[in-house]
């Protein structure tokens, strides 16, 4: 299986490094970016979220769970998220297997989602 780039990430110090790290996020199937000025004025958006889903891989634990693309990202397990590679930090910590809570902003509505690994 080959390495999935995720924008907003830094490149990693190994490629066995970054497809390990990939595997981990894979998981979840969902990845997100920086929420620019420009793709905020593109969204309409009038939120404080920094973090936007750009994919969201079908039949997913993230699908499944009603995360859809252009949904904001607010905060993981309680905390608010501050970029792109403070979310997979967060998601990197948290034990999938019980889950993890988002609070995500879709049209102006903000939501909770638990995200938890397929078993």
């Amino acid at each position: 299986q080959g390495i999935k780039a995720k924008l907003g990430e830094l490149e990693k110090d190994t490629p066995a490094q970054a497809e390990e790290e990939a595997e981990e996020l894979d998981v979840v199937g969902l990845t997100v970016q920086n929420l620019t000025p420009e793709l905020k004025l593109r969204l309409g958006s009038k939120s404080k979220g920094k973090v936007v889903v750009s994919s969201v891989e079908p039949f997913s634990p993230a699908a499944e769970a009603g995360v859809q693309v252009n949904d904001l990202i607010l905060k993981v397990a309680g905390e608010a998220v501050k970029n792109a590679d403070h979310f997979y930090e967060q998601i990197k910590k948290s034990d999938l297997k019980k889950g993890v809570l988002l609070v995500v902003e879709s049209s102006g509505m903000k939501r909770f989602i638990a995200l938890k690994e397929k078993q």
